[in-house]
């Protein structure tokens, strides 16, 4: 299948490309969301670390200071390993650290639904069809109402950050 180049088929590149950046905005947020439950599972033992230091002479202050650099590290590979995850298990792990309404939790679910349809499905349900300029104007048709929902959950997250 060879493709022919228009202004539609342009358009409609442009346009996941929009949607694919408003999915990455969305995960980086959720992945925001999880921060602060990372540092409170390294709260106990940030606070050990902390009151040594404040007892500690100063011949023992690199080696207090190298145990408080080594949770440091720690918090900063757990909070780095959000980003590797999945929607799906970030949005689990959000439901599980966060007091969310139901209303909230369905619609974190139907955002992965909608995210998981433009990135994985759309393409399967127009790619073999889109040598006609009318299937072509349709998925951008659709891609459209999907961009707009995308910006709008986007914006949602980055309001309850």
């Amino acid at each position: 299948m060879v493709l022919e180049k228009s202004e539609n088929l342009d358009n409609l590149y442009k346009l996941f490309g929009v949607c694919a950046h408003h999915c990455s905005n969305i995960e980086y947020r959720i992945a925001y969301l999880l921060q602060p439950a990372i540092w409170n599972r390294h709260r106990e033992s940030l606070d050990s670390r902390k009151k040594d230091m404040q007892n500690c002479s100063i011949e023992e202050w690199n080696a207090v200071s190298k145990n408080l650099d080594e949770v440091l590290d720690k918090v900063a590979q757990d909070i780095d390993s959000l980003y590797n995850l999945s929607l799906g298990s970030l949005i689990k792990q959000v439901k599980n650290n966060h007091p969310l309404t139901d209303e909230q939790g369905k619609y974190l679910e139907e955002i992965l639904g909608k995210r998981n349809y433009v990135i994985h499905k759309m393409w399967g349900k127009y790619g073999r069809r889109l040598e006609s300029q009318e299937v072509v104007k349709e998925m951008l048709g659709e891609l459209r109402e999907y961009e707009q929902y995308l910006r709008s959950a986007s914006n949602w997250l980055q309001r309850i950050n």
